[in-house]
């Protein structure tokens, strides 16, 4: 399985997520070497894509008594790290929150697979597109890395447009080895496929024609160039009305 790879690749366990808005497949510790493709950043790679750049969106955790929900503040008031809530681990649910008149009222949360952004099934599209352009180079693209920025004004319970940003978390070049290059990407590749849309989006797959038709050539794809493993099971997968799983074939 692939997230069994992820933890002989990196040297370390998968952790667990409870209490954190990052998902975890990010801690992680590896010596940089001086490789070309080591050099691309998140920043350089929204600059050639037209891709908003934010160096981090994990927002300052409320002060509160709640346990088993893991509250934050959207970072700079309208940046949400796009943490679905389905996630691989045992996660608590993620709620975002931001000041008004003077209080602390709920932007929006990740049980619901963000549906109120009225765009969502746009911003998938670009990140397949985003991987796709990449598929033959060295280029690690990690979903937990994904944003999104609040584009109409940023009410409690927000329901509106927003657009795709990248985080440092989106791009992993610095953190493979020159000999890790093909599991890496398998294993970048399988994650988005399987973990991000495949246990999350098939609600805004399923809503959008063109998202689906380039999801599933895209997935064609990495099949084709022997890339395409299953990403391997996680812990507390489940679904909802808004949280439908969408199936890809493996092979």
């Amino acid at each position: 399985m692939l997230s069994k790879f992820f933890s002989n690749l990196f040297g370390v366990k998968a952790e667990e997520t409870k209490g954190t808005e990052e998902r975890k497949v990010t801690g992680v510790t590896t010596k940089t070497f001086n490789d070309n493709f080591q050099k691309n950043t998140a920043k350089k790679v929204a600059t050639e894509n037209g891709i908003e750049y934010i160096s981090k969106a994990t927002g300052k955790k409320l002060h509160s008594n709640e346990k088993y929900v893991n509250q934050v503040y959207a970072v700079k008031g309208n940046y949400i790290l796009l943490h679905p809530a389905n996630d691989g681990m045992p996660t608590c649910p993620i709620e975002w929150y931001g000041k008004f008149d003077g209080e602390n009222k709920m932007i929006m949360d990740n049980q619901s697979s963000f549906k109120c952004i009225t765009n969502l099934s746009d911003i998938i599209l670009q990140m397949v597109r985003l991987y796709a352009k990449y598929i033959d180079d060295d280029m690690f693209i990690a979903s937990a890395g994904f944003a999104i920025r609040l584009d109409d004004e940023v009410c409690p319970d927000y329901t509106g447009k927003a657009s795709f940003v990248l985080t440092d978390d989106a791009i992993r070049n610095n953190k493979v080895k020159p000999d890790q290059v093909i599991e890496a990407k398998k294993y970048f590749l399988n994650d988005f496929l399987d973990h991000f849309i495949g246990w999350n989006f098939g609600v805004a797959v399923k809503s959008n024609p063109q998202l689906e038709r380039e999801l599933l050539e895209f997935n064609n794809l990495v099949i084709s160039k022997g890339l395409r493993e299953d990403a391997g099971p996680g812990f507390e997968v489940w679904c909802s009305e808004d949280v439908q799983h969408y199936d890809l074939k493996k092979a």
